[in-house]
């Protein structure tokens, strides 16, 4: 991702304007450079990586495979509920 790219679409997320971004591009263009962040660092993460504590505020501390899983069902969640709020909208349509 370059700096311009992530400048650009930081934008959108300013505080107090967190739930609207100005364009359906731009929401999209920050969705794409994420997913290429995080495909790009997920690929290069060993078996070792997996058992690295990233949070010892926990009991047991948490690992980052054990993070990595969090992340993952949040992100599921919050997919689900995009495909509720579409399936609302089509409905009505």
């Amino acid at each position: 991702m370059s700096r311009r790219s992530c400048t650009r679409r930081s934008r959108a997320w300013t505080p107090g304007n967190w739930s609207r971004a100005d364009s359906a591009g731009l929401l999209t263009g920050y969705y794409d450079a994420v997913h290429e962040a995080t495909t790009s660092w997920a690929a290069v993460l060993g078996e070792a990586d997996l058992d690295r504590i990233v949070d010892d505020a926990w009991d047991p501390p948490v690992t980052l495979g054990v993070r990595l899983v969090s992340v993952l069902s949040g992100d599921l969640q919050h997919a689900g509920q995009a495909a509720y709020v579409r399936g609302l909208v089509l409905r009505d349509t």
